[in-house]
């Protein structure tokens, strides 16, 4: 009779060879994978999280890394996590800060610059400033507790919701500051998602995304960069991300599409593509009238 320890490596060795084959077998194998020892699989599981592999495989290879404990685990999710997509970053990071000691390591890593402090969804922030261990939250309130930037600019912008805004002007300065992202009544490049819908959120809702777009990112509309093994530089909209390829639609709304092989690094930038800075092209009043604009489509 096999000891339950060769019964284990045999499952963990068959799991290897099914990881070797094609996307579909390695993704279900991740699982079968991981009922080994993690010093015995951790090599397998970086690999596996790589920006080199298809996004199915890397949200695998994630919610497993992150069931395991071991601190090394943690600093493996870490370092991986710029080069997540959005949703399983989200998991990522909710599976660290339910530890201590992986919820200090993030703060750390924020710190440092390794992490960017916008991969933090709002309630993830609040989950580290509450954090019922006082080092946690101590230092998320050094770090985390400061406005923003723009948190500060979108208080001195408060006025313009009392302006009346012109829908007519609105579409003159939409058309001249919006559509190299967003498209509207058959003018622009649709590479933004669909404002018309957002009408009804109100002005509020409107004034705050003009001024920080990166607020609350839409999973689907965050930059990504993507630096490649000759030193080039890319930057847009991951629409496509598979075995071989990693396709970015840019802000000009080109695509571009880049073979994996040649990837060097492909990493979250936690920020909306529509840059920070719109007041700064347009008055108080020209703000205004575009929310006019947009709140009057039909």
């Amino acid at each position: 009779m096999s000891s339950p320890k060769s019964v284990v490596s045999s499952v963990v060795d068959d799991a290897r060879k099914r990881i070797a084959s094609s996307t579909e077998n390695r993704v279900d194998a991740i699982s079968q994978l991981c009922l080994g020892r993690f010093d015995e699989i951790s090599a397998d599981l970086e690999a596996l999280i790589s920006p080199t592999q298809p996004i199915a495989v890397r949200n695998a290879a994630v919610t497993e890394l992150a069931s395991f404990r071991s601190p090394v685990a943690g600093q493996m999710l870490i370092a991986a996590i710029p080069g997540l997509p959005a949703g399983t970053r989200r998991v990522a990071i909710d599976r660290l800060v339910s530890r201590n000691a992986s919820a200090n390591a993030v703060l750390e890593s924020i710190r440092s610059g390794l992490l960017n402090v916008t991969y933090l969804s709002s309630q993830q922030k609040q989950r580290f400033l509450s954090h019922p261990d006082q080092r946690v939250s101590k230092a998320a309130k050094e770090l985390l507790g400061a406005e923003s930037d723009r948190t500060a600019v979108l208080g001195e912008m408060k006025s313009v919701l009392a302006m009346s805004g012109d829908v007519g002007r609105g579409q003159i300065a939409f058309r001249k500051v919006c559509v190299s992202c967003h498209q509207l009544e058959g003018h622009g490049t649709p590479v933004g998602p669909d404002l018309a819908p957002l009408r009804n959120r109100g002005a509020e809702f409107l004034l705050t995304n003009i001024i920080d777009p990166s607020r609350e990112v839409d999973a689907r509309y965050e930059a990504f960069n993507v630096v490649t093994k000759d030193g080039r530089t890319f930057q847009g909209i991951v629409i496509k991300d598979d075995e071989s390829t990693v396709s970015l639609l840019q802000s000009d709304g080109k695509r571009i599409d880049i073979a994996k092989d040649d990837v060097d690094l492909l990493q979250a930038t936690g920020k909306s593509l529509m840059p920070d800075g719109l007041e700064k092209e347009l008055t108080a009043q020209g703000v205004a009238d575009i929310i006019a604009y947009l709140i009057s489509l039909e």
